[in-house]
């Protein structure tokens, strides 16, 4: 993969590669009530949810059950648009921004 030229697909490739990692997709805060948090279950759905507001949290749940996050802000340069994850899932998002 290469530098993604959208924030779309900066995301799509840091989702992609979570789940081909063994995480499960749980679900989208999109800064709404907690009630308001959108469930996904694919790449597509996830990137759809977090593309429709300007700041979004992917919550993710690991092979051991464990739950872990990426927060996306559009709008930064599409290298930035993974803004801060969960330590966890530090070794799958460096697999994909250090090949930007």
């Amino acid at each position: 993969m290469g530098a993604p030229s959208t924030d779309k697909s900066a995301i799509r490739q840091i989702v992609k590669a979570i789940v081909e990692s063994g995480y499960e997709l749980k679900f989208v805060d999109n800064g709404g009530d907690w009630d308001e948090n959108v469930e996904v279950s694919t790449v597509t759905e996830a990137v759809k949810e977090v593309c429709e507001v300007d700041e979004a949290s992917l919550v993710v749940e690991g092979p051991s059950g464990e739950r872990a996050f990426v927060y996306f802000v559009l709008g930064n340069s599409p290298e930035e648009v993974g803004a801060d994850w969960s330590a966890s899932l530090d070794e799958v998002l460096m697999s994909v921004i250090r090949n930007w």
